[in-house]
């Protein structure tokens, strides 16, 4: 799946599960899922392509830093994972 497919399907994941609060961007290879409040961004959870369907999965820690996980698979798959199991990541904090 090609980074701007990928961000449209991340966005409309997102607003399909009513989480208006958070919004999404590409860099290079990444799909960086953030909430911004007073106008200062907060990453929350990273994507990265790692070619053909596969991505990894990373979080942001308090700091803003990229911690990865071991998890990697389609991006659909990453999402369910993210939704189900680190739903916490995408609270409105």
């Amino acid at each position: 799946m090609a980074n701007s497919l990928a961000l449209g399907a991340v966005a409309q994941w997102l607003a399909d599960n009513h989480l208006d609060h958070l919004r999404v961007l590409g860099r290079g290879n990444h799909l960086v899922v953030y909430a911004e409040e007073q106008g200062d961004k907060w990453n929350r959870v990273r994507f990265t392509h790692l070619g053909g369907r596969a991505y990894q999965l990373s979080f942001a820690d308090h700091r803003g830093n990229w911690d990865r996980t071991p998890f990697t698979g389609s991006l659909q798959e990453l999402l369910r994972l993210v939704a189900t199991d680190f739903a916490w990541m995408l609270t409105d904090a």
